[in-house]
């Protein structure tokens, strides 16, 4: 079973000049992992260019998510990395600590826009953001879902980590749903 998808809205982030109050609101976004706040982001933007009420024509058991990701986590578990070795686990922050699990990028957009059909997070070196949209294409044409709010996040990794040097940060989210 094959299914053709049409692009509905899209919504892309850089680091410069981002303010997560701004493109989020002032308030449950402050302790969030940065490369969260872009995906976020990225998927309000997508979902405001596919048109008011595209969300709310698919019921939410209709909806699914796929987010991939090569490096979102890499800084956070850096710092929980040095915090255990030098403080010890209790000294983690309750904020940020649940992002130990790489799901929760995709979790956390899944929570707040309802999207209860399928919520995937891919993690394969170099092609995480591909593989989140062909599985996403195939959930679709399986049935598991007739909406799909797929994407990537990024954050730049760390100074002596491999592929630092060609790193960046940022994020996509495409709005997608079966053609016609």
């Amino acid at each position: 079973m094959t299914a053709d998808l049409i692009v509905t809205g899209v919504g892309t982030v850089r680091p410069e000049g981002f303010d997560f109050k701004t493109a989020l609101g002032p308030r449950g976004y402050k302790y969030l992992p940065t490369a969260s706040q872009y995906f976020l982001a990225a998927a309000k933007r997508a979902l405001a260019d596919a048109g008011p009420g595209t969300l709310e024509a698919t019921r939410a058991e209709r909806r699914g998510a796929a987010v991939g990701t090569n490096s979102a986590a890499a800084s956070l578990h850096d710092a929980m990395d040095r915090t255990v070795m030098e403080t010890g686990a209790a000294d983690l922050s309750p904020a940020t600590a649940p992002y130990f699990s790489i799901n929760l990028f995709g979790s956390r957009l899944a929570t707040e826009h309802e999207l209860k059909g399928f919520n995937l997070t891919f993690a394969s070196p170099r092609v995480a953001g591909l593989e989140a949209l062909e599985t996403g294409r195939r959930a679709l044409a399986a049935g598991r879902a007739r909406w799909l709010l797929a994407g990537a996040t990024e954050q730049v990794l760390a100074e002596g980590e491999p592929g630092a040097e060609t790193s960046e940060a940022g994020a996509v989210a495409l709005v997608l749903e079966p053609a016609a």
